[in-house]
C-alpha cells in the first residue's frame, strides 16, 4: 500500500508538470497584442477616409485656412477620390425631378468625392427640410458655409492667390456667393501648377487651383 500512495503521488507530479508545459510558463499562457498588453497603448491608425471625416469635423466647426487645407490634403489623398464624378450633378437631377430618395442615395454614393464641397451640403440640407428634418438641414447647412469658407481663406482669387478647390462646382459655388457670372473660362499652366480662369461678366478674372484635381487624374493613368 504504501508503495502503491508512493505511485500514485508521483502520477500526480507528472501530470501536473505536463499541464504547465502545455499552458505555458507563468505570463506566457495567453499572449495579447501590442495594444492590448500595454493599458493605454496607442489605438490602431486610423484609415485615411477617417482622419480626412475627423479633420472635416474640425473644418465645420472652425473654417479656418489651416483646418481646409488639411482636409484637402488628406482628400485628394485618398484612393477614392475622383474629382469629376457625376454624382452630384446626378443628385441635383434627381433633387429636381421630384425623385428625393435617389438623390440622397446619390448622395451617399459620391462620399467623400463631395465632402468639401459647399453645394453637396446645401442640396443634403434641402432633401432633410423636404423630409421634414430640420436638425439634418441646420447640420448640413452649416456644413457647406464652412465648406465655402474654407475655400474662400485659401485666396482671394487673384492670379498670385488663387482659390484651392477640389471639384469644379466649387468654382461656381464661389462665383455665386460673390455675386458674379461667368462668361468663359480657360486653363492655365505655371510652373507645373494647374490653374482655372473664369472670366466674368464684370470684366473680371477669378483664379482657382485646380492642381491636385489634375493630380488625381494623373496618378490613374
Amino acid at each position: 500500500m504504501p508503495a502503491l500512495r508512493r505511485t500514485v503521488a508521483m502520477l500526480g507530479v507528472v501530470l501536473a508538470l505536463g499541464c504547465c508545459l502545455i499552458l505555458g510558463r507563468p505570463g506566457q499562457a495567453q499572449e495579447k497584442s501590442p495594444v492590448e498588453a500595454k493599458p493605454g497603448g496607442n489605438a490602431p491608425p486610423a484609415s485615411a477616409e477617417a482622419r480626412l471625416r475627423e479633420q472635416f469635423d474640425l473644418l465645420v466647426a472652425s473654417p479656418t485656412k489651416e483646418n481646409y487645407l488639411a482636409a484637402h490634403k488628406l482628400l485628394v489623398a485618398c484612393d477614392k477620390y475622383s474629382p469629376y464624378s457625376t454624382d452630384l450633378g446626378d443628385a441635383a437631377q434627381a433633387a429636381n425631378t421630384q425623385q428625393p430618395e435617389e438623390a440622397r442615395a446619390k448622395l451617399r454614393q459620391a462620399g467623400i468625392n463631395v465632402l468639401l464641397s459647399p453645394r453637396a451640403h446645401m442640396l443634403a440640407a434641402r432633401l432633410a427640410t423636404a423630409a421634414g428634418d430640420p436638425s439634418a438641414a441646420k447640420k448640413e447647412a452649416a456644413a457647406a458655409k464652412s465648406c465655402l469658407a474654407g475655400i474662400m481663406a485659401t485666396g482671394d482669387g487673384s492670379a498670385k492667390k488663387p482659390y484651392l478647390v477640389s471639384r469644379v462646382e466649387d468654382e461656381y459655388d464661389v462665383l455665386s456667393s460673390a455675386g458674379k457670372r461667368s462668361t468663359r473660362q480657360g486653363l492655365r499652366m505655371d510652373q507645373g501648377k494647374s490653374y482655372d480662369v473664369i472670366f466674368t461678366s464684370d470684366g473680371g478674372e477669378v483664379h482657382f487651383d485646380v492642381s491636385d484635381v489634375f493630380g488625381s487624374l494623373q496618378r490613374r493613368h
